[in-house]
């Protein structure tokens, strides 16, 4: 009886370590089968491959249709084939070498192992689909030898693998040399989050599509373009010293040759044209340049309102702007984002899409120079009153232009004239002055205006050409991203102590990107490119500020054609009717 009781338990035994080494076995086969792979194909044929720029442009759609979740994994290799498709890659071709490359998703890795490949892995529930972007751009250098790559093909294979998603999968996950991890696979999505992922991939293939735009309209550029885009303009000499000279400041010869980033429109240049002309104006200057041209003014309020300064201003209906320290005395929000609103749509129908203003300005002294251009003495009001103007603005396509970092409200000098000094360390500054600033940063100011002042406690230099002031304090320390311009170039406060050239040097140096109103453009463009030659300035600075300028052009400029008509609309007339009744 036991006897058999033994066999039977031995046979049982046997039977269920039979039954588990097959289902580890058949296991063991899921996990080290590949169960798809795929391969995609993208291929530039020669020569024309080998002399311009080209971008891959890869996309897959991976739809799960197993019964179990899954892991994907997606590589590429490149690769040089002769005419009869034979990779020559290894022929002493470094494909390294002759490209320069910048993949676009950030989920795609590139790793170092036996080949350089990208890299890219997730996971996929059961029936789900997701959509992958692989960009790839080649800027084509001066590496290329064209005869030698003429009858060559430069070809891109894409390999999509599957396999159960399991613990077992830590053996797809790749490590560095130092038996790091660097890429894990992810898990499977859920609905919700492969919604949000498909989300994010669009954002992805927009924002990469934007900087290859960005990139190529760099690359397209003579760095003589490229430094003109680093300038706003004056239309006119409109300074004595220019007619004193006998400068020739031709206006359309500076579009045409120069092509400036922008031009500023001053007060004589409204005083003899009317609303007609100051369009017809404005559609030549976007009309010059085949990349949208900055059209700025100071259009603040009160004693700097350029529109007031037009022939015809009261048969056409526009508005006397207060002064902002009335519109600061309401302490309401709301009037302060109408009268943003409403000096938007006047610079909406003249063509303009950038405004100095508003003044960030906290009066500290009773000052006439900021004065009643300020919102006030209370920096909190400033703050609010402010950034609400610029929301005005901005609501109505038009940049606005935050004034004047640091602060230009503690001084009495006027830097039309002179060099104004402000006695305080840069902790009493970030107590005090730079309060409406920091705000302004916090939310997203796009283009900040660096004022001519003397800080002795920082920096032995003006504020508009000081490396401490501009990149250090606004930079590094406040986190300013946007676009740094200087005051006018043409002022008192450093045209009468240094020399044109000095000043572009130190602007730029200091980490100014927009140079307002430099003296001469011509000679402007000269000077900075014989700095850059004797290595004062170098050309990487160059490109990095017009990579900015070219991204908020590109991002926020208006450049329809302007609409007149906003002047008699229901619109502008209420918001005139409720501004004008601001005492």
């Amino acid at each position: 009886m036991k006897k058999g009781i033994i066999v039977v338990i031995v046979v049982l035994s046997v039977i269920i370590l039979v039954f588990l080494g097959m289902l580890l076995w058949k296991k063991n086969e899921i996990f080290n089968t590949e169960i798809f792979k795929e391969e995609y194909k993208e291929t530039f044929v020669g020569p024309d491959n080998w002399i311009n720029e080209e971008t891959l442009d890869n996309k897959v759609s991976i739809k799960n249709t197993r019964d179990f979740d899954i892991a994907v994994r997606i590589t590429f290799e490149e690769k040089i084939l002769d005419n009869d498709n034979n990779d020559v890659h290894e022929e002493n071709i470094n494909i390294e070498e002759l490209f320069d490359k910048k993949i676009y998703d950030e989920n795609w890795i590139k790793v170092d192992g036996d080949k350089e490949y990208y890299y890219y892995a997730y996971g996929l529930a059961k029936e789900e689909e997701i959509n992958l972007s692989q960009y790839l751009f080649l800027n084509n250098g001066d590496n290329i030898d064209n005869d030698l790559f003429d009858d060559k093909i430069y070809s891109i294979d894409t390999i999509i693998e599957f396999i159960e998603y399991d613990s077992y999968i830590e053996g797809w996950n790749l490590v560095n040399d130092k038996n790091e991890k660097i890429v894990n696979i992810k898990k499977p999505l859920s609905n919700k989050d492969k919604i949000k992922l498909d989300e994010e991939m669009k954002m992805k293939e927009e924002t990469m599509l934007f900087n290859d735009k960005i990139d190529r309209k760099l690359n397209n550029l003579t760095l003589e373009e490229k430094i003109g885009q680093m300038m706003i303009i004056s239309l006119s000499k409109n300074d004595k010293r220019l007619k004193n000279e006998g400068i020739n400041y031709n206006i359309d010869k500076l579009l045409n040759d120069i092509k400036p980033g922008g031009v500023i429109v001053e007060t004589s240049d409204f005083e003899s044209r009317n609303v007609d002309e100051m369009i017809e104006l404005t559609k030549k200057i976007k009309d010059s340049s085949s990349i949208p041209i900055i059209i700025s003014v100071d259009q603040e309020g009160g004693r700097v309102q350029r529109f007031n300064s037009l022939k015809d201003r009261y048969n056409n209906g526009i508005t006397y702007i207060p002064a902002m320290d009335k519109i600061g005395n309401t302490n309401d929000k709301d009037i302060a984002y109408d009268t943003g609103r409403l000096i938007g749509m006047e610079l909406n129908a003249l063509g303009f899409n950038m405004d100095f203003a508003p003044v960030l300005d906290t009066l500290y002294i009773d000052s006439n120079v900021i004065g009643d251009r300020s919102f006030g003495n209370n920096s909190e009001v400033v703050t609010k009153m402010g950034l609400s103007v610029a929301n005005g603005l901005q609501d109505r396509g038009i940049i606005p232009v935050y004034k004047h970092f640091p602060n230009h409200g503690s001084t009495s000098t006027d830097s039309h004239d002179g060099l104004p000094e402000v006695n305080r360390t840069k902790e009493e500054l970030m107590k005090k002055d730079l309060i409406s600033f920091k705000e302004a940063i916090n939310s997203n100011a796009p283009v900040m205006m660096v004022g001519h002042l003397y800080y002795p406690e920082i920096t032995d230099v003006p504020s508009s050409l000081s490396k401490e002031i501009i990149t250090d304090l606004l930079k590094n320390e406040l986190g300013f991203n946007g676009l740094v311009i200087t005051d006018s170039l043409r002022m008192g406060a450093i045209i009468n102590k240094y020399g044109e050239k000095e000043i572009y040097e130190m602007a730029i140096n200091a980490g100014v990107d927009i140079l307002l109103m430099p003296y001469n453009p011509d000679y402007a463009v000269n000077y900075i490119k014989e700095s850059i030659k004797n290595g004062k300035i170098t050309e990487n600075q160059i490109n990095n500020s017009v990579i900015k300028i070219l991204t908020l052009k590109y991002s926020y400029l208006k450049t329809d054609e302007c609409d007149k008509d906003i002047l008699e609309s229901e619109e502008y007339r209420e918001l005139s009717d409720k501004i004008n009744k601001i005492e």
